[in-house]
């Protein structure tokens, strides 16, 4: 059966895993009603973090979930049958966001930054850009499991971190609280399917 006549049959459950406009594809579906004139049900949940969501996909809670290639890649590596049926950004599309005292991706030897999730878009996306620049994600700059991009912005405002990569609007807000953008992962030439639609192979079948 289809996700289309699965979801003439029952409510379906959909996940977006970041406060990011990225996401705004979802929204701007469900609130101009498109999903109703296709005749979908659709709920739609936050779930912080595409590791998170990917395990929630996995386990049959959610139909069709907003979530990263690396999370396909990971569930591969492990047996399982996550896919991805479409795709809306395929580079990693954040703004490394930094305290006022970090000038360049060079500073950040020996200073922890921020990451949502282990696994997750912004993992991703600070390993490759700091291999870029000759840094060790592990020797050289500490990685911190923060949780979400709300969450990001307190800890740098705490300064329990001192950069981390972020989306819009999040990156204007700690922007208007005076941090610095240090790279703009979009201009870094890193291929990647940052959001795509996920779901598992026995839903499509």
């Amino acid at each position: 059966m289809t996700l289309s006549g699965l979801a003439r049959a029952e409510k379906l459950v959909i996940a977006w895993a970041a406060v990011s406009a990225l996401n705004s594809p979802f929204w701007v579906m469900n609130d101009a009603g498109f999903l109703k004139q296709e005749g979908l049900d659709i709920d739609f949940v936050y779930i912080a973090s595409s590791p998170t969501v990917a395990r929630a996909t996995l386990a049959g809670d959610l139909a069709i979930s907003a979530s990263n290639g690396q999370v396909i890649v990971d569930a591969g590596l492990n047996g399982a049958d996550l896919v991805a049926v479409g795709a809306v950004t395929n580079v990693v599309a954040f703004y490394v966001m930094a305290a006022p005292e970090i000038k360049n991706v060079m500073d950040l030897k020996g200073r922890a930054v921020g990451v949502t999730r282990f696994g997750a878009a912004t993992d991703f996306g600070m390993r490759i850009l700091l291999n870029k620049y000759g840094l060790d994600a592990v020797k050289d700059v500490p990685f911190v499991q923060i949780g979400g991009m709300p969450e990001l912005a307190a800890a740098l405002s705490k300064k329990a971190v001192f950069a981390a990569p972020m989306s819009q609007p999040m990156a204007y807000v700690v922007q208007q609280a005076g941090l610095r953008m240090i790279a703009n992962l979009a201009k870094e030439e890193i291929p990647f399917m940052h959001l795509g639609f996920l779901t598992t192979k026995r839903s499509v079948n």
